[in-house]
This record gives C-alpha cells, structure tokens and sequence, in this order.
C-alpha cells in the first residue's frame, strides 16, 4: 500500500475536511445578521407604548351613567296597550275602504 503512515493520512483528511467545512460556511454580514435584526426590533419595541390612556373630561358622562339614561329613554318611549288602541284607531280610519258608488240604471 501507501507510503504514509495511518495516522498521518488520518491527520491529513481531517485537515482537509475542516478546510472544506470553513470554506464552504457562511459568514454572516453584518447587515443581515440575524442576531443583528433581532436586537434592532427588541429596540424598537421596547420604545412602543404598551398601552393607551386616554383622559376622560370631567363633563362626559361615564358609561354606567350613559347606560343609565338610554334605560330612562327607552322606558318613557314605550307604549302602553291604551296609546298603541288609539295609534292603532288612528291608523284605521285613515286607510278605510272608498264607498262604492250608487248603482245606476245601466249597471
């Protein structure tokens, strides 16, 4: 066989693999680095605002007080059995059938 010894021929094919493995492993830029665009984005929003507060006018009515008078509001706008007899009346009499007409000799 060969003239190296075993453990020299060994030596040699794993200096050539960690060769090839460097020369075939990317280097990342520094622009697109992940680690790079991740720690830009946990920057940014760490800056963002977690939440919203909005100041109520002391002139507004809060929301149970709204609630409150749409309940008022649609109580006084209901209509008892007696206003929707005399709605109903109304409406009767103004859509009555039209009279039919006298009959005349020639009918």
């Amino acid at each position: 066989m060969g003239g190296l010894p075993i453990h020299e021929a060994v030596a040699a094919v794993n200096a050539s693999a960690e060769t090839l493995r460097l020369a075939a492993e990317k280097t990342p830029d520094k622009r697109n680095s992940f680690a790079e665009r991740m720690a830009k984005l946990a920057k940014v929003k760490a800056r963002w605002p977690r939440f919203h507060v909005v100041a109520q006018s002391e002139s507004a009515p809060s929301f149970g007080e709204k609630i409150k008078q749409a309940a008022q509001r649609k109580a006084g706008a209901t209509t008892t059995r007696k206003q929707h007899a005399e709605q109903s009346a109304k409406e009767r009499s103004r859509y009555q059938p039209a009279q039919s007409r006298p009959r005349t000799k020639s009918d």
